[in-house]
C-alpha cells in the first residue's frame, strides 16, 4: 500500500466519491490501493482518500470531466436501519443519571440516550458502506446467491484466453471470476469494457 502524506484536503476525494467517479465498486478500488497499484492519502479525519492527480491518471481524464457525486447533507438514519433496539428496563441499570435502554448490533452492553445520539450520528455516516460490505459477506457465505456470469471465457491480448470456472462476487459494475488456463488459476475482475487481474494462483490442479 502506498500512502502519500503531502496531499491537501482539496486535492483528494474520499473512497466513495473516487469509486463513483471511476464507475467501479469501492471494493475494487480498495483492493488496488492495498495491492499498491493506486496511491492513496488520508484526510485530517483519518479517512482514506484518493489524490485527484491519481484519479486523472487512472481515468485519463481531467477531474472536471468526471461525474463526481455531490456532497450529501448529513442525515441521521432511523434506528431500524441502524439496527438499534430500545428495551424498557423500568428501574434497571443507570449510568451518569440516565437509563441504559439501547442495544446495538454486535455489542452486548446497553447504552444511554446521550450515548445513542453520538452513535446515530457517527454510524449514519458509514452506514451505506457497511451495508455494502454486508451484501458482499452474504455472497461469500452463500455462494448460491451469486448470479453467474454469462461469459464462459475471458480473452485479452495481455492475459490470453482463460476459461471461466465460477463467479465469486457480483460488484455491480463488475464480477469477480475464478478462471483457469491449463494448470493455472486466476481471480479476474471483469468489467464491462476491460479485464483487470487481482491475483494469480499458479500450478493448481
Amino acid at each position: 500500500m502506498q500512502i502519500k502524506n503531502d496531499v491537501s484536503e482539496s486535492d483528494a476525494l474520499t473512497i466513495g466519491k473516487s469509486a463513483s467517479a471511476l464507475g467501479i465498486h469501492e471494493f475494487s478500488l480498495l483492493s488496488r490501493v492495498q495491492a499498491g497499484d493506486i496511491i492513496a492519502t488520508r484526510l485530517w479525519t483519518g479517512e482514506m482518500a484518493i489524490p485527484i492527480s491519481e484519479l486523472e491518471r487512472l481515468s485519463k481524464l481531467s477531474i472536471y470531466s468526471l461525474a463526481i457525486p455531490p456532497d450529501k447533507p448529513e442525515t441521521v438514519l432511523s434506528d431500524a436501519r441502524l439496527g438499534i433496539k430500545r428495551e424498557s428496563l423500568g428501574g434497571g441499570l443507570m449510568r451518569d443519571g440516565e437509563r441504559q435502554e439501547y442495544n446495538v448490533p454486535g455489542d452486548f452492553r446497553r447504552f444511554t440516550d446521550s450515548e445513542m445520539r453520538g452513535y446515530r450520528a457517527a454510524f449514519s455516516v458509514i452506514a451505506p458502506e457497511f451495508e455494502s460490505l454486508g451484501v458482499l459477506r452474504k455472497q461469500l457465505e452463500k455462494p448460491s446467491s451469486v448470479v453467474a456470469s454469462p461469459e464462459k471465457e475471458i480473452c485479452t491480448s495481455k492475459l490470453g484466453v482463460w476459461q471461466v470456472r465460477s463467479t465469486l462476487l457480483n460488484l455491480g459494475p463488475s464480477n469477480i471470476l475464478l478462471c483457469q488456463k491449463q494448470n493455472d488459476f486466476a481471480v479476474i475482475e471483469r468489467f464491462r469494457d476491460n479485464v483487470m487481474p487481482i491475483a494469480f494462483f499458479n500450478d493448481m490442479q
